[in-house]
């Protein structure tokens, strides 16, 4: 292979690796509830929001979320300790707080959940997630 067809192979590669990173990051950009909540709480909660069994409760579709959305950011922020009943199904595991997040990404990981799993979609701009955040319990 000739010494031009080899820079020409290394350019066409590097326009395609620039177009998926490209894309990779718009998809970031435009998503970061989504990357906030696959890095912080798809691991319990599961990608789909199908929760794990007994122990972690589901967030899709469920009644439960539809009736108590506006507690999602406290949760997220202050954590659970109280049982809850979801689905017919007590659950009593500790959501422990992700006390590292801000409240713009709080903001993100709420309105992704509202948006992906719930019944009741709805968007809550970051002045209605500081008003609630502040009136945690």
């Amino acid at each position: 292979m000739s010494n031009r067809r080899k820079y020409a192979l290394i350019a066409v590669l590097g326009i395609i690796g620039f177009f998926v990173l490209t894309k990779a990051l718009n998809a970031i950009a435009k998503n970061p509830g989504g990357q906030d909540y696959t890095q912080h709480c798809a691991k319990c909660h599961g990608d789909a929001g199908e929760g794990i069994g007994a122990l972690v409760p589901p967030l899709a579709q469920t009644d439960w979320l539809s009736e108590n959305q506006d507690q999602i950011p406290c949760i997220i922020s202050h954590g659970l300790k109280d049982s809850i009943l979801v689905e017919g199904i007590w659950y009593d595991e500790e959501m422990l707080a992700v006390d590292q997040l801000n409240t713009i990404q709080i903001g993100n990981i709420t309105n992704y959940i509202s948006k992906t799993f719930s019944k009741n979609q709805k968007y809550y701009s970051q002045s209605e997630i500081e008003a609630l955040l502040e009136a945690c319990d």
